[in-house]
């Protein structure tokens, strides 16, 4: 690894440690509840996704407003796009710790409902990183271009959601909710996620989602952070 991406990442995780910390306690708890609660390993994946996807990015970049770190590293000899890959790579490394810490959160405790061999087969591990690149990619350029406020944006563009569809099912009620439909369809395709077999195409499929998501979504970071005023 290039040297000057190797000190940016340092530098990422020598500011967010005691947010990763306090994140971690947090998680602890929700996994633990969710591995004695969920009876289904398919159910725990999902949850943990998400979970990991939306706040470790957070824990991650939410300290660069109160440390002003992006002001001081853009008056460095360092370019935006090394700072953003950096930002990036942090992340996924957490993500990945993370991910690593669910498993062994299962392995541990002894009322969890399902073996954690059963979110370590290749299709599971697939799928939850194919879940988390889409939680990471959707709140990653409202980080990147507001910082911690950008992370207030994405809520409250998901709590406009949230009262677009409860005011929609008011109207239209269940039968004829357009909205009913939208959400009934993605449930669907996710279930049939898990129980498609795990054939070398479909996995490949996964593989190349998981890489065009995390493609995507970094371009568009880094398009937003070099224009970003500083």
């Amino acid at each position: 690894m290039h040297g000057t991406l190797r000190h940016l990442i340092r530098l990422e995780f020598l500011m967010s440690r005691k947010a990763l910390l306090i994140m971690l306690g947090f998680a602890a708890a929700c996994l633990a509840w969710a591995a004695a609660y969920f009876p289904s390993p398919r159910l725990y994946i999902v949850m943990v996704s998400f979970i990991i996807g939306l706040s470790l990015p957070v824990a991650v970049h939410g300290r660069e407003d109160k440390f002003k770190t992006s002001s001081l590293l853009c008056s460095l000899p360092v370019r935006r796009s090394s700072v953003v890959l950096a930002k990036f790579t942090a992340t996924w490394m957490a993500l990945g710790a993370g991910y690593l810490f669910a498993v062994a959160v299962v392995a541990v405790l002894p009322f969890a409902k399902f073996p954690f061999r059963e979110i370590l087969t290749v299709r599971e591990a697939l799928l939850a990183l194919a879940l988390t690149s889409l939680a990471f990619a959707f709140v990653l350029p409202f980080i990147i271009r507001f910082g911690i406020t950008g992370l207030m944006i994405g809520l409250v563009a998901t709590q406009l959601l949230g009262v677009l569809l409860f005011t929609s099912a008011l109207l239209f009620g269940r039968t004829n909710n357009p909205f009913r439909f939208v959400l009934d369809t993605a449930i669907k395709a996710l279930k049939s996620l898990f129980h498609l077999k795990p054939t070398p195409g479909y996995l490949a499929l996964l593989a190349v989602a998981v890489i065009a998501i995390n493609a995507g979504s970094l371009l568009l970071a880094r398009r937003v952070y070099l224009r970003r005023e500083l």
